[in-house]
């Protein structure tokens, strides 16, 4: 009994459980966390803290120590003597971020700042949302912030306006000024997602703005142009291909039938680049994305300007498109073909035949659809080859051939 009270069974207990771990930060602090259950053990935990070394984790968790480490001896605290805690606290994170500013520690430090404002009771006088602003803007003008960072100034900035949201883009100007210095900082100018979130605050602006004196629709749709040409000119790799996907649903929203058709057009070569870069070879179209965007384009077209014009797109694409159109696209063609009133069953004929080699072994739905569109046509012959076509290509073709007679029986 006397051992417990010494604090001698924990201490033993700590020191053997650090040694079978090789002294990691992480583990040691959950073991701290465990110690401070016990008596007696504030000096054994000073000296824990004391070893922790130097990196960012071990920092961060010195600083926090002042609302953290509480023994049974220490707890109860009112909320004058938390607010105080929390105060030392901050103030342990700002001397160390001026002796080493790091992004894993200004990262930390808001971390903590955080969940104190979430924390029970009033602490406000310690820790509010500009906290936070101030925070992350201190690692931007130390030339450390991420792209963590970012993000989190960016919507706690948004939540600071929140309450002005009714003077129109004064609620997302400030936003913007953070995601431009974001997306113009050598870390993280050529990050996608940043870049997505200024394209959005831009469009979100310029749209509060569109119908005051002092600006047309035209400034508008430039001012969003503008900053969808400087990310083209910014971002890498698949993340072109994301800027370009929601360029098409801003022309669609503000542009004209050929901005679209530009931003559809200029989004599906960005996709075909990728999947070559990718190595994904002729194959793997529908796997690297352009499946849905052809087919939207299809989908516009017919939409816009009626079958003609959706039929001559679609072969257009067939025809030229390095990277083949999956199944999944042709189904969609086949769809649309099928939907009119009258089937020119010879452009269904061409899909289901680009459909076969795709997806002919493992799809009975191919060949059901493709037995129903020869019923349809009424070409017996052409029904009777698409039968035997299908029960010799499935790998089990047993499903087929009974949803098969079914549906003749049915017919």
């Amino acid at each position: 009994m006397d051992a417990l009270l010494r604090g001698d069974i924990p201490r033993a207990v700590y020191s053997t459980a650090l040694e079978k771990t090789g002294n990691e930060t992480a583990y040691a602090l959950e073991l701290m966390a465990v110690l401070r259950d016990f008596p007696r053990t504030a000096a054994m935990r000073d000296a824990a803290y004391a070893d922790l070394g130097d990196c960012p984790e071990s920092t961060a968790a010195r600083c926090r120590r002042p609302t953290e480490d509480k023994g049974p001896e220490d707890r109860g605290m009112n909320q004058a003597e938390i607010n105080a805690a929390i105060g030392k606290s901050r103030a342990l994170f700002d001397d160390a971020l001026a002796q080493t500013p790091t992004a894993e520690l200004y990262e930390q430090y808001v971390e903590f700042v955080q969940g104190m404002m979430h924390t029970e009771g009033d602490t406000s006088t310690v820790c509010a949302v500009q906290d936070v602003v101030d925070i992350c803007a201190a690692a931007h003008e130390a030339g450390v912030a991420s792209k963590a960072l970012y993000e989190i100034w960016i919507e706690e900035t948004l939540r600071r306006c929140a309450g002005a949201a009714s003077a129109g883009k004064g609620h997302y100007t400030e936003a913007l000024s953070v995601a431009e210095k974001a997306t113009t900082a050598r870390a993280t100018v050529s990050d996608g997602d940043l870049w997505l979130r200024r394209i959005a605050l831009t469009t979100a602006m310029v749209s509060c703005r569109g119908g005051s004196a002092d600006s047309s629709e035209d400034d508008a749709a430039d001012t969003v142009n503008k900053t969808y040409d400087a990310a083209l000119a910014a971002v890498q790799g698949h993340d072109i291909v994301r800027v370009l996907s929601t360029r098409i649903n801003f022309c669609l929203a503000h542009g004209s039938n050929e901005d679209v058709q530009q931003a559809f057009a200029a989004c599906i070569q960005g996709e075909h680049e990728q999947a070559f870069r990718a190595n994904a070879g002729a194959d793997a179209g529908e796997k690297h994305g352009p499946a849905d965007t052809r087919a939207g384009f299809v989908d516009w077209t017919y939409l816009q300007f009626g079958i003609g014009a959706a039929r001559s797109l679609y072969a257009r694409l067939l025809r030229d498109s390095p990277v083949q159109v999956g199944y999944e696209s042709l189904q969609r063609f086949i769809d649309l073909e099928m939907a009119q009133d009258t089937v020119n069953i010879a452009c269904v004929r061409e899909l289901f035949e680009r459909a076969v080699p795709i997806a002919g072994h493992d799809t009975p739905g191919l060949w059901l659809e493709y037995a129903r569109a020869e019923r349809v046509a009424g070409d017996v012959t052409k029904l009777g080859d698409v039968y035997w076509m299908a029960v010799k290509t499935l790998r089990d073709p047993e499903p087929f051939v009974s949803q098969y007679r079914l549906g003749q029986i049915a017919a």
